[in-house]
């Protein structure tokens, strides 16, 4: 008698996972060929799909053309003027607005002057002429520069620093800020200053101004015209004076402005405290005095949203108006005069 070898429960549970596979693996090649062969004659309804074998529901006729194509609407063309130009709608007797009196980049010297060109909003060129060490940069070819310039439709502008000066108080004592033992105060930058209650200012600044304007600047903006701050200031002795420093920065402005043509105007770069508060009794400068003589009154900011409504209120009757001595790239936010200095 023979008897069959007993498997285990083991045995017939891996039978029946390999034909479970083997159904799944039939299953899914089903579906996949059924994807990309019968693909042709599915067609997919709002009830779910079915087969269709007609060639007529897979691949509709398209519709027919129209017998008559649509008109063409030719319009007639615009004639050109006869000027050759293209046709405006201004009227020529209207004439031109007037370009705002907005000033543009600052140059150094003649070369870097014959080589700009107005571009945007600008409509003139500021020149330091004269910076704090006192050397001029006035010369022949700086002269022949701006007037080139001015020529071309430009506007030149000088720019110098006033009482801020390293030359004319070495040279001349009688005009310096002095100490209490008649030495020449110094600053931190061991720079000298003119004093403005000297008699002579007005006649060393009205000899940079003079030649500013035979050179064909139209405007001289002075910064350093204040008197000095910073420093040991307390060293500094004035002698006996009979007006404040406010009304004395204020007559020398006034001395000054009868000294040159009216064609160049005079303009001050106004403080920080100035310019915040239209006051600094330390540096002399009072808004309402200064603008009194002054083409423009200068905020020295790199804030191109700087608000001049306080400004332009304490200037409100006079002819002078508010500007920007403006560091950076960018014009002003808000439209005004300005100087733009890199």
């Amino acid at each position: 008698m023979s008897y069959k070898p007993y498997r285990g429960a083991g045995y017939y549970g891996r039978r029946r996972r390999k034909v479970f596979i083997l159904i799944l693996l039939l299953a899914v090649f089903s579906a996949l060929f059924l994807f990309l062969y019968a693909q042709e004659w599915i067609v997919f309804t709002a009830d779910g799909f079915r087969f269709s074998f007609s060639r007529a529901e897979k691949d509709p006729e398209p519709p027919a053309e129209p017998d008559d194509p649509p008109e063409l609407i030719i319009e007639d063309p615009v004639e050109p003027p006869d000027s050759g130009q293209s046709p405006d709608t201004t009227d020529p007797d209207e004439p031109e607005p007037q370009a705002e009196a907005l000033y543009g980049l600052t140059v150094s010297g003649a070369p870097e002057l014959v080589s700009q060109s107005l571009t945007g909003s600008a409509n003139a060129l500021a020149v330091n002429i004269r910076g704090e060490d006192g050397v001029s940069a006035l010369d022949e070819a700086l002269t022949e520069a701006v007037s080139g310039f001015a020529q071309s439709g430009g506007r030149a502008v000088a720019m110098a620093s006033a009482l801020r000066d390293n030359t004319a108080p070495r040279e001349d004592l009688s005009i310096a800020v002095t100490t209490g033992s008649g030495a020449r105060w110094l600053d931190y930058d061991y720079i000298s200053w003119v004093n403005p209650y000297s008699e002579n200012a007005a006649d060393t600044l009205a000899l940079l101004a003079n030649a500013c304007a035979q050179a064909g600047f139209e405007e001289l903006v002075l910064y350093n015209f204040q008197f000095p701050t910073h420093g040991k200031t307390q060293l500094i002795d004035y002698g006996e004076q009979a007006v404040e420093r406010t009304q004395a920065l204020s007559n020398l402005l006034s001395a000054l402005r009868d000294k040159v043509p009216d064609s160049l105007g005079l303009s001050v770069v106004l403080t920080d405290t100035a310019a915040a508060s239209l006051l600094d009794e330390q540096a002399g400068q009072d808004v309402s005095l200064l603008a009194r003589d002054c083409t423009h009154l200068y905020i020295q900011t790199s804030d191109k949203d700087t608000d001049l409504s306080a400004l332009s209120d304490a200037l409100e009757g006079t002819s002078c108006r508010p500007a920007l001595l403006l560091s950076g790239s960018e014009p002003p936010s808000q439209t005004c005069d300005y100087i733009l200095v890199p």
